[in-house]
């Protein structure tokens, strides 16, 4: 029983009950399915979804594409969504999806009757939806009531060829999720910012060693972490090397192991039922993986039936800059010359902001740059950023000499916050595009790479937040194949390095030109 103030996952499910109700009219659900689908479809008092973020990680053919399908359809039909947008690794996969989807809505014609002709050409299927006017259950900007008669829309795309890139969704599904790449996220995820409450579903089976985005949510269920929904069926615990073997007496199902009670064994029903929830209710049964244990090799077996993932490391190594190579551009002379310049930045969800500076020390050949976040420059959203701008501007002109230019992105969630320093500082601002970013990733990297040349930091003690950045961080792709940082991590900012980035960028365009007189005063 829930209490009326703890909504986690399905309590607060009178959404989510509608769903199901409606559901019922066009599936036959398991009892499991109808659990995730009312844990998913939780929401809080305001009417917003408890939580936004969804994980499903269940071996093949156990029915994962019949829940997306009533989150998608309902989400049209039903929750008043003006966008719905389901992408999966191969675009076959998205049509294949499509297709079911669309078979459903032709074999009731109380679904059909609401239905305009839909999307077929290639690589742009879409469900067009036109309904009455009439109030969505919980959307609208800060969970109000809206109404709403213009279109609906279900869309159905291949992450492959980064068609998603620029769409927006009230509801985002990352189908196959196993194959999510971080560039993937990138072209499409930014785009839900516009979207008040919006929701975002993963979806797939087991991962391999390179399925860095869904070992991410992986491991938030195992870390049992609130905000996010997340079902994992597997928790299968095999023999390992040390477990006794008998090839006489031994199964080669089990390779050979006996007499160990404190493992699985790969070849016992009850071990197949425990990640196979569907089993014995679908086509999926005691035949079925009896003939495959003996077709498939050890690990596709462990991964497509035991759901027994090769998930990445979850203190996953540095993948931007290498660790040891940063650590070895420490200085123990970081002593200010001027010019200084500054960098802005404000990660993708807003809910951290960062200030980078980027200097001169030395003289020469013992001239250096260096960089670091300034004492109080890393912050959480952006609320006090421009105040605390105008504090790092005055200390540097008063200790160290005048601050030559501030970089802040020409878009993203930085925007509003370059327009705002745009009327205090005017031209010393430099709005980045996404090419200017692009350079100034690769400037960074190319000197972090020449340690006679290179960019030179404060020590991890000192700047603890710029190595917490670096560490947690990845590329995707802007500009014209260019590369810029963004995150691994959703709970971990890159913002205190994508600042400083962007500081050592303006620092080395800005140089050459630099007049002591005109610089911020």
């Amino acid at each position: 029983m829930c209490r009326d103030d703890d909504y986690v996952g399905g309590c607060g499910n009178h959404v989510a009950e509608e769903v199901l109700d409606w559901a019922c009219n066009y599936w036959s659900l398991f009892d499991w399915q109808a659990w995730y689908l009312t844990e998913m479809l939780g929401v809080k008092p305001n009417r917003r979804w408890t939580a936004p973020t969804s994980c499903l990680i269940v071996p093949r053919q156990n029915g994962k594409g019949t829940i997306l399908e009533v989150r998608e359809l309902a989400g049209i039909f039903l929750l008043g969504e003006a966008e719905v947008t389901h992408t999966a690794h191969l675009f076959p996969t998205a049509r294949k999806h499509f297709l079911r989807c669309l078979q459903i809505i032709q074999d009731n014609p109380d679904l059909a009757k609401w239905t305009k002709k839909p999307n077929m050409t290639h690589g742009q299927e879409a469900i067009i939806v036109q309904r009455p006017k009439a109030p969505t259950i919980i959307f609208g900007p800060n969970g109000t009531m809206v109404s709403e008669s213009k279109e609906k829309l279900l869309q159905f795309i291949s992450r492959n060829g980064k068609q998603g890139r620029g769409f927006t969704s009230n509801c985002l599904v990352y189908d196959e999720s196993m194959f999510l790449q971080s560039d993937e996220v990138g072209a499409t995820r930014p785009s839900l910012r516009a979207i008040a409450n919006h929701q975002i579903v993963i979806a797939g089976s087991a991962g391999t060693k390179d399925s860095v985005e869904e070992a991410k949510y992986f491991n938030r269920i195992m870390d049992d972490e609130r905000t996010l929904v997340g079902a994992y069926w597997g928790g299968v615990v095999l023999h390992n090397a040390k477990c006794p073997r008998d090839r006489n007496l031994g199964r080669a199902t089990n390779d050979f192991v006996v007499g160990c009670t404190d493992h699985d064994d790969r070849d016992n029903p009850e071990v197949w039922a425990r990640s196979n929830p569907s089993m014995g209710l679908l086509a999926i049964d005691h035949e079925t993986f009896e003939g495959e244990i003996l077709d498939l090799d050890f690990t596709e077996f462990n991964r497509e039936i035991l759901n027994i993932g090769e998930w990445p490391l979850k203190e996953a190594p540095w993948r931007v800059i290498d660790r040891e190579l940063w650590d070895s551009l420490v200085t123990s002379n970081a002593g200010t010359v001027a010019p200084v310049a500054l960098g802005v930045e404000v990660d993708e969800d807003g809910k951290a902001a960062a200030i980078g500076a980027a200097w001169y020390t030395g003289e020469g050949r013992n001239r250096k740059l260096v960089v670091s976040n300034p004492k109080g420059c890393v912050l959480n959203g952006t609320e006090g950023l421009v105040k605390q701008l105008a504090l790092i501007v005055g200390f540097i002109k008063k200790n160290f000499g005048p601050v030559i230019a501030i970089a802040v992105p020409k878009d993203g969630p930085a925007a509003g916050v370059g327009d705002e320093l745009e009327k205090t500082y005017r031209d010393k601002i430099v709005r980045a595009t996404s090419q200017d970013q692009a350079t100034a990733f690769a400037f960074f990297t190319q000197q972090v790479a020449d340690k006679q040349k290179g960019i030179w930091h404060r020590s991890e003690a000192e700047a603890p937040e710029l190595y917490k950045a670096l560490g947690s961080a990845d590329t995707r792709t802007v500009g014209d194949a260019g590369k810029t940082l963004q995150r691994r991590d959703a709970l971990k900012p890159v913002s205190p390095a994508s600042s400083v980035i962007l500081a050592a960028w303006i620092l080395n365009k800005k140089r050459g030109s630099y007049d002591p007189t005109k610089s911020i005063g």
